[in-house]
Protein backbone atom coordinates (compact mmCIF):
# COMPACT_ATOMS: atom_id res chain seq x y z
CA UNK A 1 0.00 0.00 0.00
CA UNK A 2 0.86 3.63 -0.48
CA UNK A 3 1.98 6.08 1.84
CA UNK A 4 -1.08 8.30 0.77
CA UNK A 5 -4.63 8.13 1.35
CA UNK A 6 -6.17 6.86 -1.76
CA UNK A 7 -9.75 4.91 -2.64
CA UNK A 8 -8.18 1.39 -1.60
CA UNK A 9 -7.68 2.41 2.03
CA UNK A 10 -11.04 3.75 1.83
CA UNK A 11 -12.47 0.28 0.71
CA UNK A 12 -10.64 -1.60 3.80
CA UNK A 13 -11.61 0.97 6.34
CA UNK A 14 -15.24 0.53 5.17
CA UNK A 15 -15.16 -3.22 5.36
CA UNK A 16 -13.64 -3.51 8.86
CA UNK A 17 -16.67 -1.24 9.58
CA UNK A 18 -18.88 -3.50 8.06
CA UNK A 19 -17.79 -6.52 9.55
CA UNK A 20 -17.78 -4.74 12.71
CA UNK A 21 -21.40 -4.05 12.08
CA UNK A 22 -21.81 -7.11 11.67
CA UNK A 23 -20.63 -8.53 14.83
CA UNK A 24 -22.75 -5.38 16.52
CA UNK A 25 -25.98 -6.76 14.42
CA UNK A 26 -25.39 -10.25 16.14
CA UNK A 27 -24.99 -9.46 19.78
CA UNK A 28 -28.16 -6.63 19.71
CA UNK A 29 -30.27 -9.07 17.84
CA UNK A 30 -29.34 -12.39 19.16
CA UNK A 31 -28.64 -11.91 23.09
CA UNK A 32 -30.38 -9.98 26.33
CA UNK A 33 -29.02 -6.77 27.24
CA UNK A 34 -27.28 -7.66 29.88
CA UNK A 35 -25.82 -10.29 28.26
CA UNK A 36 -25.01 -7.70 25.34
CA UNK A 37 -23.06 -5.59 28.05
CA UNK A 38 -21.24 -7.97 29.54
CA UNK A 39 -19.67 -9.52 25.97
CA UNK A 40 -19.42 -5.70 24.92
CA UNK A 41 -17.13 -5.21 28.23
CA UNK A 42 -15.01 -8.61 27.58
CA UNK A 43 -14.62 -7.35 23.88
CA UNK A 44 -13.31 -3.78 24.89
CA UNK A 45 -10.93 -5.57 27.21
CA UNK A 46 -9.67 -8.16 25.16
CA UNK A 47 -9.59 -6.63 21.97
CA UNK A 48 -9.99 -2.71 21.88
CA UNK A 49 -12.80 -0.54 21.06
CA UNK A 50 -14.09 -0.07 17.50
CA UNK A 51 -14.02 2.94 15.94
CA UNK A 52 -16.79 4.95 13.51
CA UNK A 53 -14.62 8.11 12.87
CA UNK A 54 -13.67 8.82 9.28
CA UNK A 55 -11.00 7.14 7.79
CA UNK A 56 -8.65 10.35 7.94
CA UNK A 57 -9.38 11.29 11.33
CA UNK A 58 -8.12 8.19 12.85
CA UNK A 59 -5.54 6.71 10.52
CA UNK A 60 -1.98 6.69 11.44
CA UNK A 61 -0.48 8.77 8.09
CA UNK A 62 2.97 7.77 8.81
CA UNK A 63 1.83 3.80 9.09
CA UNK A 64 -1.11 3.44 6.86
CA UNK A 65 -0.42 -0.28 5.96
CA UNK A 66 0.39 -0.87 9.91
CA UNK A 67 -2.48 0.79 10.77
CA UNK A 68 -4.81 -0.99 8.48
CA UNK A 69 -3.61 -4.57 9.58
CA UNK A 70 -4.34 -4.03 13.08
CA UNK A 71 -7.92 -2.90 12.55
CA UNK A 72 -8.14 -5.83 10.31
CA UNK A 73 -6.66 -8.05 13.94
CA UNK A 74 -9.26 -6.51 16.10
CA UNK A 75 -12.12 -6.62 13.72
CA UNK A 76 -10.98 -10.62 13.21
CA UNK A 77 -10.66 -11.39 17.01
CA UNK A 78 -13.92 -9.19 18.01
CA UNK A 79 -15.67 -11.44 15.90
CA UNK A 80 -14.55 -14.76 16.92
CA UNK A 81 -15.15 -14.07 20.86
CA UNK A 82 -17.89 -12.57 20.06
CA UNK A 83 -19.67 -15.85 18.31
CA UNK A 84 -17.84 -17.64 20.81
CA UNK A 85 -19.68 -16.23 23.96
CA UNK A 86 -23.12 -16.02 22.27
CA UNK A 87 -22.63 -19.67 21.96
CA UNK A 88 -20.94 -20.62 24.98
CA UNK A 89 -22.29 -18.12 27.84
CA UNK A 90 -24.99 -16.72 26.20
CA UNK A 91 -26.38 -20.43 25.06
CA UNK A 92 -27.37 -18.70 21.58
CA UNK A 93 -27.12 -20.93 18.92
CA UNK A 94 -25.62 -21.51 15.65
CA UNK A 95 -28.63 -21.94 14.21
CA UNK A 96 -30.25 -18.81 15.59
CA UNK A 97 -26.66 -16.95 14.71
CA UNK A 98 -27.08 -17.59 11.10
CA UNK A 99 -30.58 -16.96 11.06
CA UNK A 100 -29.29 -13.35 12.23
CA UNK A 101 -26.67 -13.60 9.68
CA UNK A 102 -28.69 -13.80 6.77
CA UNK A 103 -31.07 -10.92 7.65
CA UNK A 104 -28.31 -9.24 8.06
CA UNK A 105 -27.36 -9.87 3.99
CA UNK A 106 -30.70 -9.06 3.00
CA UNK A 107 -30.03 -5.68 4.39
CA UNK A 108 -27.50 -4.57 1.52
CA UNK A 109 -29.11 -7.50 -0.97
CA UNK A 110 -28.14 -7.46 -4.72
CA UNK A 111 -30.47 -6.01 -7.14
CA UNK A 112 -32.46 -8.17 -9.31
CA UNK A 113 -30.55 -7.59 -12.36
CA UNK A 114 -27.40 -7.59 -11.08
CA UNK A 115 -25.00 -9.36 -13.41
CA UNK A 116 -22.27 -12.18 -11.39
CA UNK A 117 -19.19 -9.56 -12.44
CA UNK A 118 -21.18 -6.99 -10.90
CA UNK A 119 -21.79 -9.29 -7.65
CA UNK A 120 -18.32 -10.68 -7.37
CA UNK A 121 -17.12 -6.97 -7.69
CA UNK A 122 -19.50 -5.88 -4.80
CA UNK A 123 -18.42 -9.16 -2.76
CA UNK A 124 -14.52 -8.06 -2.85
CA UNK A 125 -15.52 -4.56 -1.49
CA UNK A 126 -18.26 -6.24 1.38
CA UNK A 127 -16.13 -9.16 3.13
CA UNK A 128 -12.70 -8.81 4.74
CA UNK A 129 -10.30 -11.37 3.36
CA UNK A 130 -7.22 -9.47 4.40
CA UNK A 131 -5.13 -7.33 2.49
CA UNK A 132 -5.36 -6.69 -1.14
CA UNK A 133 -1.52 -8.09 -1.23
CA UNK A 134 -2.98 -11.01 -0.10
CA UNK A 135 -4.64 -12.17 -3.10
CA UNK A 136 -7.32 -14.39 -1.16
CA UNK A 137 -9.62 -14.59 -4.25
CA UNK A 138 -8.35 -15.65 -7.45
CA UNK A 139 -10.72 -16.14 -10.33
CA UNK A 140 -10.70 -19.30 -12.41
CA UNK A 141 -13.66 -18.94 -14.76
CA UNK A 142 -15.36 -15.61 -15.98
CA UNK A 143 -18.02 -15.50 -18.93
CA UNK A 144 -21.17 -13.49 -19.35
CA UNK A 145 -23.33 -16.10 -17.42
CA UNK A 146 -20.87 -17.17 -14.67
CA UNK A 147 -18.23 -16.16 -12.41
CA UNK A 148 -16.00 -18.62 -10.32
CA UNK A 149 -12.83 -18.11 -8.37
CA UNK A 150 -11.15 -20.27 -5.45
CA UNK A 151 -10.09 -19.21 -2.32
CA UNK A 152 -5.78 -19.27 -1.66
CA UNK A 153 -5.69 -20.04 2.05
CA UNK A 154 -7.52 -19.04 4.85
CA UNK A 155 -6.87 -15.93 6.88
CA UNK A 156 -9.45 -16.22 9.27
CA UNK A 157 -8.62 -19.15 11.37
CA UNK A 158 -5.27 -17.32 13.45
CA UNK A 159 -8.29 -15.28 15.32
CA UNK A 160 -10.99 -17.95 15.31
CA UNK A 161 -8.01 -20.11 17.13
CA UNK A 162 -6.56 -17.48 18.98
CA UNK A 163 -10.05 -16.66 20.69
CA UNK A 164 -10.90 -20.75 21.04
CA UNK A 165 -13.45 -20.47 18.49
CA UNK A 166 -14.70 -22.86 15.98
CA UNK A 167 -13.34 -21.48 12.23
CA UNK A 168 -16.53 -23.38 11.22
CA UNK A 169 -18.82 -21.26 12.85
CA UNK A 170 -17.04 -18.31 10.74
CA UNK A 171 -17.84 -19.79 7.39
CA UNK A 172 -21.09 -20.93 8.48
CA UNK A 173 -21.73 -17.14 9.50
CA UNK A 174 -20.36 -15.91 6.42
CA UNK A 175 -22.41 -18.42 4.42
CA UNK A 176 -25.86 -17.09 5.90
CA UNK A 177 -24.82 -13.76 5.33
CA UNK A 178 -24.01 -14.01 1.81
CA UNK A 179 -26.88 -15.91 0.76
CA UNK A 180 -29.06 -12.91 2.46
CA UNK A 181 -27.39 -10.80 -0.16
CA UNK A 182 -28.26 -13.08 -3.27
CA UNK A 183 -31.63 -14.04 -1.58
CA UNK A 184 -33.78 -11.26 -3.92
CA UNK A 185 -31.64 -11.57 -6.55
CA UNK A 186 -31.60 -13.48 -10.29
CA UNK A 187 -28.74 -14.99 -9.16
CA UNK A 188 -27.40 -18.56 -7.33
CA UNK A 189 -24.26 -18.79 -5.09
CA UNK A 190 -22.50 -22.06 -4.95
CA UNK A 191 -19.84 -22.60 -2.08
CA UNK A 192 -18.03 -25.72 -1.93
CA UNK A 193 -15.24 -24.70 0.98
CA UNK A 194 -12.49 -23.31 -1.32
CA UNK A 195 -14.49 -23.15 -4.99
CA UNK A 196 -16.97 -20.54 -5.38
CA UNK A 197 -19.58 -19.47 -8.09
CA UNK A 198 -21.95 -16.89 -8.86
CA UNK A 199 -24.12 -18.11 -11.85
CA UNK A 200 -27.55 -16.52 -13.63
CA UNK A 201 -30.93 -18.33 -13.28
CA UNK A 202 -32.37 -18.68 -16.17
CA UNK A 203 -36.75 -18.95 -15.49
CA UNK A 204 -35.62 -19.74 -12.20
CA UNK A 205 -32.84 -22.43 -13.60
CA UNK A 206 -29.33 -22.00 -12.44
CA UNK A 207 -27.58 -21.79 -16.32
Amino acid sequence: MSTFLGPIHYMMYDKIRRQEDFCTYLLETAASEKMREKIRSRLEKSCGPSECEPLEQVIDTGNIHGWIQKRIDRAESRLALSVRLLTEEAGVSMEDLKQHAFTFGTHSAFEKDTSPEEAFKIYNTVFLDGMPCDRINEITEQSGSAIAWRRTRCVHRQYWDNGGADINDYYALRSAWIQGMFSGSNLCFDDNGKLYRITRKVNNVQH
